[in-house]
């Protein structure tokens, strides 16, 4: 227990408390939908499950920190990135043990809500195998990895899905989402490479900001949130869609031109334009549905 007291802290900087609210509003997000789709009442909300599914994906996003870490020690110490291992908090061998228990917390956890929502947690820590460890390590080849990192992202929505619509999750999930997460989705996770471009290139990672070099990464980065916007919009094809994609676009281009790269404001639109999201299906679930 002390240990872990001792490692946690380093799971609430700044970049990774964004990644934690990113799987928890999926997962949440996924949830409000099979909620909406199937006209559950506020009241009716089995709140309990919600909370036990957001608590499962974060167990589960703790054992990929730990495995990424692990794989990424020599790229986090050229970037000066603090993580318990280049802080010397604990050596590999001990963290490698905690990331399999909350690996395995993460799929006990999820058999309390339904064996769908197991198979789902299952599917992420798959997907985050072949993307950090050898053989395989796909974090190495573009595009293949932002690919890899919009799977998880869909796989995240459809946990909170499943908790709901258990075995027809994936016939009753939106086409239009499957899209989004397949076609427009991809393009977004470039702009999370930028501030680990030194550390990538030196362990032979092909990234977009990588391939097109320190001082383009950034605005690479905002164009790709643009197209990722617009493409969102051109697949739910309403206008307010329209609207919200290109002031969202705009304003990651207009932040992808500071100084000094920073990824909390696109994390920011990015949630933000979520929560509209929701809001609006909620009262215009023909959106989708």
């Amino acid at each position: 227990m002390n240990f872990l007291l001792k490692i946690i802290p380093f799971y609430f900087n700044k970049q990774r408390i964004n990644l934690q609210i990113h799987y928890s509003l999926l997962t949440t997000g996924g949830f409000l939908l099979g909620v909406i789709r199937e006209n559950i009442s506020l009241l009716e909300i089995n709140f309990l499950k919600l909370i036990l599914s957001v608590i499962t994906i974060l167990i589960a996003f703790y054992s990929s920190l730990v495995f990424n870490d692990i794989e990424d020690f020599e790229g986090d110490r050229i970037n000066f990135k603090i993580t318990p291992l280049t802080a010397e908090i604990v050596d590999k061998k001990t963290y490698f043990k905690y990331g399999i228990l909350f690996l395995f917390l993460s799929l006990f956890l999820s058999l309390f809500l339904n064996i769908y929502f197991f198979l789902n947690i299952l599917i992420l820590h798959i997907i985050q195998i072949i993307y950090t460890f050898p053989p395989f390590r796909l974090k190495r080849f573009y595009p293949i990895s932002i690919f890899l990192l919009s799977l998880a992202a869909l796989f995240s929505i459809l946990s909170g899905f499943s908790v709901i619509e258990s075995s027809e999750f994936l016939k009753k999930f939106p086409l239009k989402l499957y899209l989004i997460f397949i076609l427009a989705f991809p393009f977004a996770m470039n702009f999370r490479d930028v501030l680990d471009l030194k550390g990538d290139k030196i362990q032979g990672i092909k990234t977009l900001a990588v391939i097109v070099g320190e001082k383009r990464a950034p605005i690479f980065a905002g164009i790709s949130l643009f197209i990722t916007y617009i493409l969102v919009a051109l697949i739910l094809f309403k206008i307010i869609f329209f609207l919200l994609s290109v002031i969202a676009g705009t304003l990651c281009i207009i932040f992808s031109l500071r100084k000094k790269f920073d990824e909390t404001p696109f994390f920011t639109i990015y949630f933000s334009y979520l929560i509209i999201f929701i809001f609006i299906i909620y009262f215009k679930p023909n959106y989708i549905f």
